[in-house]
Parts: structure tokens; sequence; C-alpha cells
């Protein structure tokens, strides 16, 4: 995977499921650096916890029909037993199967380990990577802190920075969008069998249109001038 990642051309890596293997990217690449994304810097706190869980919910309750058809078909999430293993993510899901609508089966939710075993493998993840990472290598990150810190760990000159034009730090994965991916992802998995059919009918609509306006003006009288 790594050599692959470096005849791509990629620099960096992020996310699930690349942040497994912290510590064998830095076997491959010992002076490599590590930035350890924190929702907030007191994220042990009763309040940060109770949002990490309810987020990390969402999330996953976002993607469910991802694992049942039609996504299925194009996309393989075998690798996400592990992964979501490590992440308190059990194997329980539950499906939506109705005897009336024989091409629907898909995953509705993906269960969490409780709650208190979801977060403490949220924490153990934290302090293994505080351990195996240099601390001159090794960033706690939180969004809430801006481009500044990036800027700085990554060696980015002040001019450089997008913080120097203004650019505001982005922030992505908001509630409203998981929202919109919620719907979308269940109406599609709904639907999929009907979705073929939407190009012929906008074929059929763009056609029809077509010909009332170019037959139309055949049919209408001309105008009598005699009438004026």
């Amino acid at each position: 995977m790594y050599d692959a990642m470096l005849e791509y051309g990629a620099t960096a890596t992020l996310d699930t499921p690349m942040f497994m293997f912290a510590e064998d990217w830095l076997q491959r690449n010992p002076s490599a650096k590590v930035i350890l994304s924190l929702r907030t810097h007191d994220f042990r706190t009763d309040a940060a916890v109770e949002q990490y869980w309810q987020s990390s919910y969402a999330s996953l309750d976002a993607l469910a029909p991802l694992f049942g058809f039609p996504f299925s078909f194009f996309l393989d999430f075998k690798w996400f037993k592990g992964v979501g293993a490590a992440q308190g993510i059990t194997d329980e899901q539950t499906w939506w199967r109705p005897w009336w609508a024989p091409w629907i089966s898909f995953c509705t939710t993906i269960r969490f380990s409780p709650q208190d075993r979801a977060t403490e493998m949220f924490f153990n993840n934290i302090e293994h990577i505080r351990n195996v990472v240099p601390k001159n290598q090794l960033l706690e990150f939180s969004v809430r802190d801006g481009w500044k810190p990036l800027c700085e760990f990554l060696e980015v000159g002040p001019n450089d920075c997008p913080s120097a034009s203004g650019e505001p730090f982005p922030h992505t994965n908001s509630r409203a969008s998981m929202k919109v991916v919620f719907y979308l992802t269940r109406f599609i998995a709904c639907t999929w069998p009907f979705l073929g059919l939407l190009p012929l009918l906008g074929i059929y609509l763009a056609v029809k249109c077509c010909c009332r306006c170019c037959c139309g003006g055949r049919n209408r009288n001309p105008r009598n001038p005699k009438q004026d």
C-alpha cells in the first residue's frame, strides 16, 4: 500500500483506515510528521465525549445504506469490518427488507459498541499515537486552532499560509451535510430500479417540448390582415 501511494504521487494520507497504519508509515519513513486530530484539546470531558459519540453515530447512520444494494455492487466494504472493530463498531447491523418491495435490501444502521467501550478505544488510539510518534514529529490539532499551528508544523511560510490571504479554515461534514447524505442514500436504496427510467423520461419530455414548439406554429391559422 505504501509503495502504491508513492507511485501514485501521494505525499500524505488521512482518515479511515489509514490512521491504523501510522506506526507502519513511520517505520517506512522515520522522519514523517503525524497530525493527531482531536475534536477538542479537552477531549476527556463528559461534554466532549458525548459530542464525539453523537457525531460518530450520526456519520455511521448516514453511511449505513452503502453496505447494501445497489451501492454494494460498486463498493467493497469488506475491509471495514476489521477497521470498524478497532473503532468500536460491532458486526451488528439493522436491515430493511420489505416483502412488498423485494428490490429493497439495505442496511439502515450500523451499531457501535456500548458508549463506554467505544470511547475507551478512542482514548487508547490517542495514547498509542502519542507513544509511537516522536514528540517533535507530532501535532495534536483541533480544527478550532485554525491554520496557524498547521502551517508552522508543516513549515509553511507565513506568506504561503492560507491565513495570509484571509482564506477561512474549511469545516466539512456538518450535521446539515450528514442529513443530506442520510436522505439521499436512503432514497437511492429504495428507488434504484426506477432511477434508470429518469433519462428516458427526460428524453421524452424534451422531444415533446420540441414537437410542441416546432409543430405548434404550423398548425396555427395565419393572421388575416383584412381583420386589422
